[in-house]
């Protein structure tokens, strides 16, 4: 006599199916920096967030914890948020210093994302405009900031001085003082560099 099969619980079928076992999704603390959920707002108004400048940039550091408390202190930069991946690395930082957006991310070179100090150097840098240039670079210093220029008067009408911070980027910290046209300033270049007389 035959016997009718036994009944598997759906569970246990879904376990013995390959197919459905590819599909099971990762718990959470086994998704990396890089993939993170979908989140549950609702659908974008427009292509960009209110109020959000079309182009923000972003440096790579290596310590971004150290470096977002660094850059408040330096250079009185306001934390905006600060989200973490599930080993608590800084996956994305953003500040707003005189009024600019500048986002940071942790270092993470097997994604491409490389710190000066990986790369040993800097091919770019900023300059920040402050109402009073020495003040604001005396606290820069004193926050740990390395001097590259003093402070002095330059011919394009700007009174500034630059600065490295501990990560590897640098900052020109200026002041206008005379205001001139684009003009104006070819005019003082092409005067200092023309070949005496």
């Amino acid at each position: 006599m035959r016997t009718a099969p036994q009944h598997r619980p759906e569970s246990s079928c879904v376990e013995q199916c390959p197919l459905r076992r590819r599909r099971r999704r990762r718990p959470q603390n086994q998704l990396n920096s890089h993939h993170f959920p979908l989140t549950m707002g609702g659908k974008a108004k427009s292509y960009i967030r209110e109020g959000e400048p079309h182009l923000k940039p972003f440096i790579v550091v290596r310590g971004a914890d150290k470096a977002l408390e660094f850059y408040q202190k330096a250079l009185g930069a306001e934390e905006l948020h600060r989200l973490r991946s599930p080993t608590g690395k800084v996956v994305h930082g953003a500040i707003r210093i005189q009024g600019c957006l500048l986002m940071i991310a942790e270092e993470d070179a097997e994604n491409g994302f490389k710190s000066p100090e990986l790369l040993g150097g800097s091919a770019g840098g900023f300059a920040v405009y402050y109402e009073d240039c020495d003040a604001a670079f005396k606290r820069a210093v004193e926050a740990g900031a390395n001097v590259v220029h003093e402070v002095h008067d330059h011919f394009h009408g700007e009174r500034c001085g630059t600065i490295q911070d501990p990560f590897g980027h640098q900052w020109a910290i200026t002041t206008l003082i005379e205001d001139l046209t684009p003009e104006e300033v070819q005019k003082k270049i092409d005067d200092m560099m023309a070949p005496p007389s």
